[in-house]
């Protein structure tokens, strides 16, 4: 496995775990066996939430201890909201699309699933936002001519692509041996199997590429497979001397491994589950308290009775009977420090597409433009990788013709405010634009629905009179 990969897994681990939300931020912290956990006092087994060191030295009820505190905590998903957000604002505009005829086909059939192209589009841009990486690779329909559907789009999770060897060509990055890890399941009777394989993409000899499958990991790339394990793909009669497969960053394409595009978000919110924990833990414990009696005889216990109408009778003249608690002076601080924590994750996502908003539409559509900077190359990279990679189908069936893919770059927002149409109002009633200009601004944002200005003006004329 490439080095690089082995010190990224458990940064993508916390990406998925974050993204997926709670269930599996719990399930992470409570993944080990408990046996092991009772008996093993000092081991630190958990990811996102410690067990203290009294809980730690409880071998006999500690473990049971620690699952009510991490059950009681809260996880905020400000993960999946803000990567909701996010992949919102450039799904809210379809990619513009321009392929040889050949290629048509995959605006409306691009994969397996016979999706089309703008969805996988946005399932490369998921991942980008999620993890910041991601693989295509280009899989050849089998029994195809070159009139028919000839490729389908495979992505490759950030996970999935254990090892790579590239040479620079012309500036990109052009790979010479992949090694891409699948999940295949397999039935025996009525249970499924799910067991991992590795497929090998490499070139041969003669610079011609093919695939081979491998039970094991671990591959040397500069020893090629013996002939008999060697599968050429082929369209038409013809094989590629080009490995079709992109690695799409959020920046740039290449096996280069960039931070995970909202990986600040992540480190936060984890941040805020601790804290989280913390103060349900305090409050739980402030507001449980312990009945403590002195002088009580075996039998006035047995009769001792608390809650609504209870009773509790001492005879001794020294007796006494009270409540003791934890002392809640750390809870008002904690819970400042959750509210803190809830303030600074918001602030971290692309917070701008509120359609209560008072501001102005062009007030707006500045704040977008500010904070949706990275978003905008993102979209960008996840569109050239796709071009790059129909690039070498094209060479490869000897297609010719321009293939453009142009992501939304554009989120600004289309609804003008009524702040902006009182604005303009008064800049039409002040010369500086028509009636007509005004009447198609209102019309073009839906506050008017007369068809003609014409038409508007005498419905406002007959409303006024109402």
């Amino acid at each position: 496995m490439n080095p690089c990969y082995q010190s990224y897994l458990k940064r993508w681990q916390k990406m998925t775990d974050t993204f997926d939300g709670e269930t599996s931020m719990k399930a992470r912290t409570l993944s080990d066996n408990p046996e092991q956990c009772k008996a093993t006092a000092n081991k630190n087994f958990n990811q996102y939430l410690r067990m203290s060191q009294g809980v730690k030295l409880d071998t006999q009820n500690g473990y049971a201890k620690f699952c009510d505190y991490v059950f009681r905590s809260m996880y905020y998903p400000f993960v999946s909201a803000i990567h909701s957000q996010s992949l919102g604002m450039i799904n809210s505009r379809e990619a513009e699309i321009l392929l040889p005829s050949e290629f048509e086909y995959m605006v409306t059939d691009a994969n397996a699933n016979q999706e089309p192209l703008n969805k996988v589009l946005s399932t490369i841009n998921s991942e980008q936002i999620v993890k910041g990486r991601i693989g295509v690779m280009l899989e050849v329909n089998e029994g195809t001519t070159t009139a028919q559907n000839t490729f389908n789009i495979c992505t490759y999770n950030a996970e999935s692509i254990i090892d790579w060897e590239y040479s620079m060509i012309e500036g990109r990055q052009v790979p010479s041996f992949v090694n891409l890890k699948e999940v295949v399941s397999e039935r025996s009777g009525a249970s499924i199997e799910q067991k991992e394989q590795y497929r090998i993409l490499q070139l041969d000899e003669n610079g011609q590429y093919f695939q081979w499958v491998n039970e094991d990991a671990d591959v040397d790339p500069t020893v090629l497979p013996p002939e008999n394990r060697r599968t050429y793909p082929d369209v038409g009669g013809k094989r590629s001397s080009e490995i079709p497969f992109v690695c799409i960053n959020v920046e740039k394409l290449g096996f280069n491994i960039e931070n995970p595009f909202l990986e600040p978000v992540a480190d936060s919110s984890i941040k805020l589950f601790q804290a989280d924990a913390e103060y349900r833990n305090t409050m739980y414990f402030t507001s449980n308290a312990t009945l403590v009696t002195v002088g009580v005889t075996p039998e006035e216990q047995s009769n001792m009775r608390i809650g609504a109408q209870g009773y509790i009778g001492i005879s001794a003249s020294d007796g006494d009977a009270k409540f003791i608690s934890a002392p809640s002076d750390s809870l008002s601080s904690n819970a400042q420090n959750v509210n803190d924590l809830k303030m600074y994750c918001a602030s971290l996502g692309v917070d701008v597409m509120q359609t209560n908003s008072p501001e102005s539409g062009v007030a707006l559509n500045t704040k977008i433009e500010t904070k949706s900077a990275s978003l905008k190359t993102l979209s960008e990279t996840g569109a050239e990788g796709i071009e790059v990679l129909l690039g070498i189908g094209a060479r490869w069936q000897g297609v010719t013709g321009d293939i453009i893919i142009v992501g939304n770059t554009d989120f600004k927002t289309q609804v003008a405010t009524p702040k902006d149409l009182l604005e303009l109002m008064g800049v039409m009633q002040g010369g500086g634009m028509t009636k007509q200009d005004f009447f198609n601004f209102g019309k073009k944002n839906g506050y008017f629905q007369a068809e003609t200005l014409e038409d508007w003006q005498k419905q406002t004329v007959i409303e006024t009179v109402m």
